[in-house]
């Protein structure tokens, strides 16, 4: 019996996903998913890949916001399998916004390896980023201090780098849509500057 249709709604599902392949479609290839479910029900979900003219779509951009895969890891061509997607658990949801509609895509445990390497380009270690929760609180003096200057917060650099990688894959995946050559290094890149403009503009 063939494992059942998944359907993206509004209400957020979570699928791992077992095989990735990009097959035909009516308006473009799609990509097809062979998935599991989080109560462990197989199914086969559809996605938007390619336009007829092999423009990526916005799953595609979706994809790329996770980390997982990069603008050079994108084809349009039938029968290739997208590897890179495979054995790893997304939560896929459909958003109406301003009278239209698209999917949304992120990817569930683990942090990213585009995140783990921006973060190794930056130089940033990694109680910069994340905060240690079992971390000893600072004493509190008898006589408080003159107000120090800000400080960058872990809370807020990971929102800073957060901002900046989203504004990085937007312009990147653009430069794809329009017939640039681009890959990862140039999202790290991108990223990099992002953030340390973003920092010496004191953009929060």
């Amino acid at each position: 019996m063939a494992a059942p249709i998944i359907k993206i709604t509004k209400d957020p599902i979570t699928l791992t996903i077992q095989k990735a392949k990009v097959v035909s479609g009516n308006f473009g290839n799609q990509i097809w998913c062979a998935c599991i479910d989080a109560h462990g029900e197989e199914g086969t979900l559809y996605l938007p890949w390619a336009s007829k003219e092999g423009a990526m779509s916005g799953v595609v951009q979706q994809f790329i916001r996770t980390g997982l895969i990069g603008p050079e890891d994108f084809t349009p061509d039938e029968g290739a399998y997208i590897e890179l997607l495979h054995g790893h658990t997304f939560e896929f949801e459909r958003v109406f916004k301003d009278g239209s509609q698209f999917i949304n895509v992120k990817k569930v445990g683990g942090e990213s390896p585009l995140k783990a390497a921006a973060v190794k380009e930056l130089g940033l270690e990694e109680q910069q980023i994340v905060k240690t929760r079992d971390a000893a609180p600072y004493p509190t003096p008898k006589t408080a201090p003159a107000a120090p200057a800000s400080r960058a917060t872990p809370e807020s650099l990971n929102a800073l780098y957060d901002k900046a990688l989203g504004h990085a894959l937007n312009v990147v995946t653009q430069l794809a849509e329009n017939g640039y050559e681009v890959s990862t290094a140039d999202v790290l890149a991108a990223t990099a500057t992002l953030f340390i403009g973003y920092q010496k503009e004191g953009v929060k």
